[in-house]
């Protein structure tokens, strides 16, 4: 996905927070790790509020400019680095599931969100895990 903003970015980890929540129960494992998630995610943008609202003032600058964006020719290096080493940056690492980049108008910033230890045999609604 793409943001605009970091409050958008924002929005959709409150969306799936409210969502866990709402299907499995406020004290569900489930409902506990995505608000832990949430919480962390919230505090990592917050710390980090000065180089977003940079970032969208110039993404907002560009876009009002009424320039278009040369493309770059498909031998061209990403704009963003690879952070896995594998030449796939702004694809999510199937690997390492929890990291990926967020892009913020064609410049992606690294990101990696831990889901804690969540059990892979765990049973939606199953309080016990």
């Amino acid at each position: 996905y793409e943001y605009r903003t970091a409050d958008a970015f924002l929005r959709d980890f409150e969306l799936m927070k409210n969502n866990a929540i709402k299907f499995n129960g406020e004290e569900s494992f489930l409902g506990k790790e995505a608000t832990e998630i949430y919480e962390f995610v919230k505090k990592t943008v917050a710390e980090n509020r000065e180089e977003f609202d940079a970032m969208e003032k110039a993404v907002q600058e560009q876009l009002n400019s009424g320039r278009k964006r040369k493309k770059t020719s498909s031998n061209s290096k990403p704009a963003s680095s690879d952070t896995t080493g594998t030449g796939n940056a702004g694809k999510v690492d199937k690997g390492t599931m929890g990291s990926g980049n967020v892009v913020l108008d064609g410049v992606a910033v690294a990101a990696a969100v831990d889901f804690g230890n969540i059990p892979t045999d765990f049973i939606i609604g199953d309080d016990s895990g």
